[in-house]
């Protein structure tokens, strides 16, 4: 006996078309449910892929950021900057090395608010620093010089202003943001002291970090 025929002996035969109606909807419920959530399940499982790709990329980045050369290259420009000029051939280098993240930003290929949480206080510094050396480049080889840095810079903004603007919930910020955005008042002017104390932290850093040279009459083994 298939399964319609005992539902045609077991409901009056009045009832049957409801029955059927109710199963198909049941099924067609069921189908869609399935479908809903193998999509739910494939976008998590690419999310995660994505974040991990992401921190992949950005620890690299991190690591970039921390060479010897690369050391060498900030405490140069940071202390030119500080003198008052411009140590054109680090600079470019540490501006080149934003604009690669910002670039990574904007195709959302590393998560704003990790990037964030590695580079802002020194992006910070830098940025407020050469408004006037990155207005110059474009001015020269009149091109968008440094484009993505600004941008990524923009990006990164908005997680430090949520810290000052009181807002206690980070989506009414996002509103507020959105809404700043739109009347293009993007940035908050750079407090040239907290520019300077950025530029120090800097120098302070990379000179900790840098590699010590042995003393001498030190024997360092290979």
């Amino acid at each position: 006996m298939t399964f319609w025929c005992w539902v045609e002996s077991a409901i009056p035969l009045r009832d049957v078309p409801y029955v059927q109606a109710s199963a198909t909807l049941l099924a067609a419920f069921v189908a869609i449910s399935a479908f809903v959530s193998g999509i739910w399940f494939y976008v998590r499982v690419k999310r995660r892929e994505a974040f991990k790709l992401g921190t992949e990329l950005i620890l690299q980045l991190s690591d970039r950021f921390a060479t010897p050369k690369m050391h060498a290259a900030r405490a140069k420009a940071a202390a030119a900057l500080l003198a008052g000029s411009a140590d054109t051939k680090n600079l470019d280098k540490v501006l080149d090395f934003f604009e690669e993240v910002g670039f990574f930003l904007r195709r959302g290929a590393i998560d704003a608010e990790a990037a964030y949480m590695f580079f802002w206080h020194t992006f910070a510094g830098y940025f407020g620093a050469t408004t006037e050396y990155r207005a110059a480049a474009r001015a020269a080889m009149n091109q968008d010089v440094w484009g993505e840095l600004e941008a990524g810079y923009y990006t990164m903004e908005r997680f430090e202003d949520f810290k000052t603007s009181g807002y206690k919930w980070r989506w009414a910020h996002g509103v507020a943001w959105k809404i700043r955005r739109l009347r293009l008042a993007r940035s908050h002017p750079a407090n040239p002291e907290d520019v300077r104390r950025s530029l120090r932290n800097d120098i302070e850093q990379t000179s900790k970090e840098a590699p010590q040279a042995p003393s001498p009459g030190v024997t360092v083994a290979p």
